[in-house]
């Protein structure tokens, strides 16, 4: 691929072959121009906590490392032509399905109508563990781009809809998927007006009840509240 989003929380490895650069050279990590494909309310949070001066836009290309060429290099690496195969997740018709909604009242982010600092300790879904579930992330039109992440477990996306036209040009699924969202994920981005279907598996060794969190990963909304707590049980 020649192109990816990352948001907050994602990770992606990368293999850079520097052995064609003399020394001297500088080669830069930098965050392209892009669009940001914000679409939240207009009358949104009046916090001065909020504010980050002196940063660039949402979108703005950045320079983020540079890296300069100092020794020769002196070993040569190639990728594997094949990866490790991924298991496939046992979902069938019987599978349980959750639905969340990501939306703002023009003040404060919510999931499903609920929001973390109302009440810090109710329980918004109980798993039964070792099971596996689809959870659809449904983010209103008039909204910001969410990386929802979860605590504790890992996932494998299912499928995208609703997606923005940048986001449809890098399918390479007939599910919507680009190829970042192949793997195990314990984030996932949710454009505006984009519905996101993942399948979670609730494999874990611990005994007993076990509460874990589920939020968006933009520094801001978590600390506004947009989280929420659930519960995997024997």
């Amino acid at each position: 691929i020649t192109e990816l989003y990352l948001a907050p929380a994602q990770r992606a490895d990368v293999l850079v072959d520097f052995s064609k650069l003399k020394i001297g050279d500088t080669v830069m990590l930098r965050s392209l121009a892009y669009d940001p494909m914000e679409n939240d309310p207009a009358a949104q949070f009046a916090d001065p906590a909020l504010d980050h001066p002196n940063t660039p836009p949402l979108g703005a290309p950045l320079d983020i490392v540079k890296f300069n060429i100092r020794i020769p290099a002196k070993k040569t690496y190639s990728l594997p032509q094949t990866f490790e195969a991924l298991k496939a997740l046992p979902i069938t018709a019987k599978t349980t399905r959750r639905s969340f909604r990501l939306h703002s009242d023009g003040t404060r982010w919510y999931i499903n109508g609920t929001n973390y600092l109302q009440s810090m300790h109710a329980i918004a879904a109980t798993i039964k563990r070792n099971t596996v579930e689809l959870w659809e992330f449904k983010n209103e039109i008039q909204s910001m781009p969410h990386p929802m992440h979860l605590h504790g477990f890992h996932f494998r996306v299912q499928r995208r809809s609703g997606s923005p036209k940048q986001i449809k040009l890098l399918a390479v699924t007939n599910t919507g998927l680009p190829p970042h969202d192949l793997g195990w994920l314990d984030t996932v981005l949710v454009w505006p007006g984009e519905t996101v279907t993942v399948a979670v598996d609730f494999t874990q060794p611990f005994g007993g009840d076990q509460t874990y969190m589920l939020h968006c990963h933009n520094l801001e909304h978590e600390d506004q509240g947009m989280m929420l707590n659930f519960k995997v049980v024997a």
